[in-house]
């Protein structure tokens, strides 16, 4: 099965998928942080500034891996 990811645009969609989620990685890229949620059944991405990237990473409680 191929999990195709499903992109955020949305915030507020943001927080019930923190809570879903088993497995967060992020990636910088320039001034923008791509960070990737991984769930039991979908891949969601949301691509967010640097400031914004710090303020959701205090909110996750799953394992983060940088890469």
């Amino acid at each position: 099965m191929i999990i195709v990811p499903q992109e955020i645009k949305d915030l507020k969609k943001l927080d019930e998928i923190i809570t879903k989620a088993t497995e967060c990685r992020v990636k910088r890229i320039g001034d923008i942080v791509k960070m990737k949620f991984k769930t039991k059944h979908k891949l969601y991405t949301i691509k967010v500034t640097v400031n914004e990237a710090e303020a959701i990473r205090a909110r996750i409680t799953v394992p983060i891996v940088d890469y």
